[in-house]
């Protein structure tokens, strides 16, 4: 028997700001105690929230874009709280926020997660207005937080064995990506992939021609 959610209304923000206080507090002396977060999905993909638990997330509510889907999708999905519009989720007691709804309302509720200091997990790199996600990246560097893409694309079968082989490289000068996938969610993986392996990015260039060195030579400075 399915036990419906609760349909939880706003509530006074620095109760749970207060909340996510002690939490941090909590962690230092219990560091696997599991996230809490909150689900905001447009229902595309069910499988979601079991996902995040598999992950060890404890995934404690959802926001649908209408009241009643959230109630129906949570007690779907097996979550406990159902929020009735952004305000409820932004002031529950939650520590990050997964959005996997479609642009512009996945840059929305990123933002204003990370204003008031939750961990942002987006489940695809797709985005309205790149610099909406800049500004995301920058409140979460300031605020402590954690912000992530989640990416599962054709180039992640390779990315552990690169990894793994990158250190014996020693230091990395260029690297270049032969037949990069196209499109804004194929630079999105490139970056995130190249980041991962290399570190902080400084520049890409994207035209063969003006790059410091095309091709593998004794001194060309492409090292992977």
């Amino acid at each position: 028997m399915t036990t419906l959610p609760e349909l939880v209304p706003p509530r006074d923000p620095a109760l749970s700001a207060s909340w996510r206080e002690l939490r941090r507090l909590v962690r230092r002396r219990q560091p696997d105690l599991p996230l809490a977060m909150a689900l905001v999905t447009d229902g595309s993909d069910s499988t979601t929230a079991e996902v995040l638990r598999d992950a060890g997330v404890a995934v404690v509510g959802l926001l649908a874009p209408e009241p009643l889907e959230s109630l129906a999708w949570a007690a779907e999905a097996g979550v406990p709280r159902a929020y009735a519009d952004l305000l409820a989720l932004l002031s529950d007691d939650i520590e990050a926020v997964c959005v996997e709804t479609p642009p512009p309302g996945s840059d929305i509720v990123a933002r204003r997660a990370a204003e008031i200091g939750l961990h942002v997990l987006l489940a695809g790199p797709a985005t309205a207005e790149a610099e909406t996600l800049r500004a995301v990246a920058d409140l979460a560097e300031e605020g402590d937080l954690a912000h992530v893409v989640a990416l599962d694309g054709r180039a992640w079968p390779a990315a552990t064995h690169v990894a793994a082989t990158v250190a014996s490289l020693g230091r990395l000068t260029q690297m270049t990506v032969v037949g990069a996938p196209t499109g804004s969610t194929g630079r999105v993986e490139i970056i995130d992939l190249a980041m991962r392996w290399c570190g902080e990015i400084l520049a890409v260039c994207a035209d063969p021609a003006a790059m410091p060195a095309a091709t593998l030579t004794p001194d060309a400075p492409v090292t992977l």
